[in-house]
């Protein structure tokens, strides 16, 4: 008797439910700025659709999230209580982006007879994208336009209600599965990133129990540096991690190098992520000890220092298989969130590791507590027709009452070192030109005049002060070339040029931080790498699709420990009672 084959067929079920968000705005939303005869129209709160020669318009990015083996089939906006605003408005055309440390100006760009003889614009009241996977969430984007532009008749039309309405499929995907400490960090870094909060503990992935042989947090460097890390994994131990140190030769022996020795980091890193708990590594010295990804930007024909290459783990990032890394194309936006929360603390020696890790101890264990809620916020002239205080205040005004600020606009360096030695900020954020030694505000030879007794958290919109794969550079010296508690415990700077708008609305650069910050307003604690992760992925879409964007969004880099927790209010002493 002939044996006939058998073939195993699963049937997974599949069936359709949706998700209902409503969302409001205002008239009071609405800033206008007249700029000749133009007008520049921005919403508070909204990102911004400035393509070259068409009306810059505000509009808002949502991240959803929906079941963990969904996908979206399709979306429906209902829009409510539509009002045309009085008067006639011919909006400011966007420009060509120009450089931060450039003081060239672009000719400009006159509005496209097409798009202004439109009827509407833009043409649609919503756009949606497949979803993507951040640590088993299942998330989609939708883009939403309330404000409308009919170029025809020059008049504004605002939907003061939109509702949204997601239909879906479950069943599609597989669900991951993650433990339960990376549980812990990853439901409140995708309530940081999506727009219904309220459903992430509902929309779950499988979650399974620690285990002893988890790591949850890797010190990456060299064999000769790691044991000048024992005090910080000691203490990321005691806060409730399963800490370990692992040398880039252990690293490069044990996993596969057909993408260089950065592979098999990234290889590595994937391991651990899905199978031993892994959630937070450093990526501990400069980048000749641990060695960065350089990606390739096509937009400006150039290399860009980046190392979100080793915290997007899942994502192809040579697609096409040539000899660059990054491109647009490779990447595809779905698949960009971070997995892995990654920072460089850029240390070269043990003597500078000492001085990071009592900088770090200083701020989380026993932080100076009179400047905790407050920001130094120098700025200058960026260009004719555009100040860095716009960036800055849009900053400090997302945070809560009893923040207070030293705004600091057209002044020296020497006040910006006054202002942070009499405050002790727990935040600077800098609005200026820059290079590698810093900028006009503050720079690498301000760095001997820091006396703040509060390590503290400084970022820029400005050019080349994080260009790490150098020399050393104003982001790194902030942190090594000041003695514990001075200076910085954290940067976030750029590798490459800062990019932006001469007349504005602002640019991507400035909009990478606002989210950043936007992230932290909203949570009592939140990790700086976490906030860093928001501050790109809500920006995936424009990142992986924007040659601008792409730019600005890979040169930005973190570095210092991406676990460390910055604080919304004052930190309390907790006693075991």
């Amino acid at each position: 008797m002939r044996k006939l084959p058998i073939f195993l067929i699963i049937i997974v079920p599949i069936w359709a439910g949706t998700i209902t968000k409503e969302f409001t705005f205002s008239n009071d939303d609405l800033i206008f700025r007249q700029l000749d005869q133009y007008t520049l129209v921005e919403m508070g709160g909204a990102d911004i659709l400035a393509n070259e020669g068409e009306p810059i318009m505000p509009y808002f990015i949502h991240h959803i999230v929906i079941p963990p083996s969904a996908e979206v089939k399709d979306v429906e906006v209902i829009e409510d209580n539509v009002e045309y605003l009085p008067g006639e408005y011919l909006l400011y055309p966007g420009q060509k982006p120009i450089p931060l440390s450039s003081t060239r100006t672009e000719p400009f760009i006159n509005p496209d007879p097409v798009v202004y003889s439109r009827a509407v614009y833009p043409d649609k009241h919503f756009e949606f994208y497949p979803t993507g996977s951040k640590h088993g969430w299942r998330i989609c984007v939708i883009d939403l336009y309330p404000l409308q532009y009919q170029p025809q008749d020059r008049k504004l039309k605002l939907a003061k209600r939109v509702k949204v309405i997601i239909h879906y499929d479950e069943g599609v995907h597989p669900v991951e599965t993650i433990t339960e400490r990376q549980f812990d960090i990853f439901h409140r870094a995708v309530r940081s990133l999506v727009s219904n909060p309220e459903d992430v503990d509902q929309y779950r992935p499988n979650v399974r129990p620690n285990s002893i042989n988890d790591v949850n947090y890797a010190i990456i460097s060299s064999s000769s540096l790691l044991p000048s890390f024992s005090t910080i994994k000691d203490w990321k131990t005691k806060k409730g991690y399963l800490a370990d140190t692992f040398s880039t030769t252990w690293i490069y022996a044990n996993y596969p190098n057909n993408n260089g020795n950065q592979g098999a980091i990234r290889y590595f890193l994937r391991d651990y992520y899905e199978n031993k708990g892994l959630i937070f590594a450093i990526l501990a010295g400069d980048a000749h000890i641990v060695p960065d990804r350089d990606i390739y930007n096509g937009w400006q024909g150039t290399m860009i220092a980046c190392d979100w290459y080793y915290s997007d783990i899942d994502s192809n990032w040579n697609r096409n298989g040539n000899s660059y890394y990054g491109e647009l194309g490779d990447v595809i936006p779905p698949q960009c969130y971070f997995e892995v929360y990654c920072g460089r603390p850029p240390m070269d020696n043990t003597s500078q590791i000492s001085n990071f890790t009592n900088k770090l101890m200083e701020f989380e264990k026993t932080p100076y507590l009179s400047g905790i809620r407050h920001f130094v916020l120098p700025s200058e002239q960026l260009w004719a027709g555009w100040h860095g205080r716009e960036v800055n205040n849009a900053i400090f005004a997302m945070f809560p009452s009893g923040w207070t600020a030293t705004k600091l606009e057209d002044q020296s360096s020497s006040a910006t070192v006054q202002a942070i030695n009499s405050n002790d900020p727990q935040f600077c954020h800098i609005a200026a030109h820059g290079n590698t030694n810093g900028t006009s505000l503050l720079s690498s030879s301000n760095i001997p005049s820091l006396a703040n007794q509060l390590p503290f958290i400084c970022n820029s919109i400005a050019c080349y002060s994080g260009n790490f794969d150098g020399p050393d550079c104003f982001a790194e010296r902030l942190i090594t070339d000041a003695t514990s508690p001075r200076g910085c415990v954290a940067t976030i700077f750029n590798s490459r040029y800062g990019w932006g708008n001469s007349s504005g609305p602002m640019g991507p650069s400035e909009e990478l931080d606002t989210t950043f910050y936007s992230a932290i307003a909203h949570e009592e604690t939140l990790w700086i790498g976490v906030a860093h992760a928001v501050s790109k992925e809500h920006n995936r879409n424009r990142i992986w699709g924007i040659g601008v964007w792409h730019y600005c969004g890979t040169e930005l880099n973190l570095f210092g420990d991406p676990e460390m927790c910055t604080y919304l209010d004052s930190p309390v002493d907790l006693h075991a009672s």
